[in-house]
């Protein structure tokens, strides 16, 4: 997410930067250096000279058959798809929490439901083994009484 924060601001500037590339633009250039000129390769570390160099290029925009526009257009689209794979995320992320919390709710709720069939086997078997002991029922039956008890666990 923070990457494409990130990238959306790059964006952001590279449209401002295209945008501002049509305009009248300037460069200025000054160097300076030290040079042997001699013909003589003997002196050539004896008598340098200072050398001065300035450079001026000049931009002035006549007619670029729309290419301007067409790159702001291109630019624009760029942030466009960089802002649509910011709400993909952001709506992965909502969607990957609402899933977690809906499968802890139907954990907790399966859980519940194993302890309340165990409670009810074990009250099955308890009230099976008083009828066996009075005699209501048959060994048989206590002993499926107490399978279905071990099934639940």
């Amino acid at each position: 997410m923070r990457q494409l924060n990130i990238n959306f601001r790059e964006n952001e500037i590279r449209l401002e930067e295209t945008k501002g590339r049509r305009g009248f633009r300037m460069d200025l250039a000054f160097s300076y250096g030290r040079e042997a000129q001699d013909p003589i390769f003997d002196r050539i570390r004896a008598d340098p000279t200072n050398t001065y160099t300035v450079e001026v290029n000049a931009y002035l925009p006549i007619w670029d058959w729309g290419e301007h526009s067409c790159r702001i257009a291109a630019s624009r689209i760029g942030l466009d798809q960089t802002r649509l794979r910011i709400d993909q995320a952001e709506q992965s992320i909502r969607s990957d929490v609402v899933n977690q919390v809906r499968n802890a709710e139907e954990f907790g709720d399966r859980a519940l439901a194993m302890e309340q069939n165990l409670l009810l086997a074990t009250e099955l078997s308890a009230s099976s083994l008083e009828l066996y002991l009075q005699g209501s029922i048959a060994a048989l039956d206590l002993l499926q009484s107490f399978r279905r008890q071990v099934d639940t666990t």
